[in-house]
């Protein structure tokens, strides 16, 4: 009863994680798909762009994703526990412990690729272009 509880867990968790990714993906698509009409000078400035609320749009987006990858991270923790539980006799559950193992880790990329979308379609963009510009003033800034 106890290995169902804990597969039933498991389970569980994986379908959150990736109903968080659904959720923010539908979130921040507005965005995505609109991304080439923003011009950085509009992050930067803080402008507010007609139809887009960056709030809602971007952050809580990548809050979200960030909430799935730490889930994800959590059973990943929490099943390198279980797997250095398991003796080197029981080949097969070692194998099978391994495997899903394998299996989290790949689901863990699912919220790690929108994220990424979601950071390099504007935002991110406008991001490095103020570091870039606060480097090159502050490099100004002591050669005077």
């Amino acid at each position: 009863m106890k290995f169902i509880k804990e597969i039933s867990f498991r389970l569980f968790v994986v379908f959150v994680m990736l109903g968080l990714v659904l959720v923010a993906n539908d979130m921040s698509k507005q965005f995505i798909l609109n991304s080439k009409e923003i011009f950085i000078q509009d992050f930067i400035l803080g402008k507010s762009v007609e139809g887009y609320n960056f709030i809602r749009d971007i952050f809580l987006p990548l809050v979200v994703y960030l909430a799935s990858i730490a889930g994800f991270f959590y059973l990943l923790i929490e099943d390198f526990k279980m797997l250095k539980t398991f003796s080197k006799s029981n080949k097969l559950a070692r194998f099978v412990w391994t495997l899903w193992i394998i299996i989290l880790i790949c689901l863990l990329m699912i919220p790690i690729f929108f994220g990424f979308h979601l950071l390099m379609s504007g935002f991110a963009l406008a991001v490095i272009t103020t570091a870039v510009f606060l480097v090159i003033i502050a490099i100004l800034y002591r050669l005077r």
